[in-house]
């Protein structure tokens, strides 16, 4: 690697899809974001098909800044590990320290339904010392009915670990079947503090049984440069008439568990009275009138 370049791996977060067919076949997309940085930004957007069945119309979008660019050609992926890859170029960017580039992976499954998958890269643009700040992102099931709505819920925890106060933008990011709000949001945390920002899931095409990716990133505004922190997550995707039938099947364990119990003690009972005592309230009644 020459002295006047610098690269950057980052593995997004592989997406698995159940596709609606006979055979509940899978679309596992695995999507690679490496990073050129010269005299302009190359970003090199590889996709690679481990599932059972093909992608189809693949074709990656990249936003650095205010610019999205978008792959030349959309491509097929049969399955079984068929790679594809893209180069998109953007100006080099201004400030100095990390940014984020997001990436979204479109495609369709066999029937033409339209989905992706999300990753958000980091890029450094020049040497900045890392911060005492951290993002985690939590997400609950995404629950859809019959008719395809749905919702979920995400939380976003930023710490901050320094002795003064943060701030910055907060941006989240999923795949094109589910909405997310809030997109973004200015965000300041004070020392020692931890800031928790509530994310509503709304379903917009997810298929039952599938997973879908959701990222969260931070670009904090330090006194001469910028840094970016990331965390990412996946959602089930689940039938409410699934749910319901769970929370069917635990009340049924927990009556089971009352009936086992009142056995038990019936039997415990049983087990501690004397064994010449009555047992049936007729034989009760003639020991009292024998006494």
């Amino acid at each position: 690697m020459s002295r006047a370049s610098r690269r950057s791996v980052g593995v997004a977060l592989a997406l698995l899809l159940a596709l609606a067919s006979r055979a509940d076949a899978l679309i596992t997309l695995e999507v690679r974001v490496d990073v050129a940085l010269r005299d302009d930004v190359t970003v090199h957007v590889g996709a690679n098909n481990i599932g059972d069945e093909p992608a189809e119309d693949v074709v990656p979008e990249a936003t650095l800044g205010h610019e999205t660019k978008r792959g030349a050609e959309p491509k097929s992926l049969p399955p079984h590990g068929f790679v594809a890859a893209w180069d998109l170029r953007f100006p080099k960017p201004a400030p100095l320290g990390t940014l984020p580039i997001v990436v979204q992976l479109r495609y369709a499954d066999g029937f033409g339904h339209r989905m992706s998958a999300p990753a958000v890269h980091v890029l450094r643009t020049g040497g900045s010392p890392d911060g005492n700040v951290s993002v985690a992102l939590e997400a609950t099931d995404l629950t859809v009915s019959g008719s395809g709505s749905g919702s979920g819920s995400a939380t976003v925890r930023i710490t901050n670990r320094e002795a003064e106060p943060v701030r910055g933008t907060l941006g989240l990011v999923g795949s094109t079947e589910i909405a997310v709000s809030p997109a973004e949001r200015q965000i300041e945390v004070a020392p020692g503090a931890t800031l928790t920002v509530p994310v509503t899931i709304e379903n917009h095409g997810a298929l039952d049984g599938s997973a879908t990716a959701l990222w969260a990133w931070v670009t904090l505004t330090r006194p001469s440069w910028v840094e970016t922190l990331t965390a990412n997550t996946a959602l089930s995707v689940v039938s409410a008439a699934r749910n319901d039938e769970r929370g069917w099947d635990r009340r049924l364990l927990a009556l089971g568990g009352v009936a086992a119990v009142a056995l038990l003690l019936l039997g415990i009972r049983r087990l501690l009275a004397p064994k010449n005592a009555p047992r049936t309230r007729a034989a009760r009644r003639r020991s009292r009138r024998d006494a």
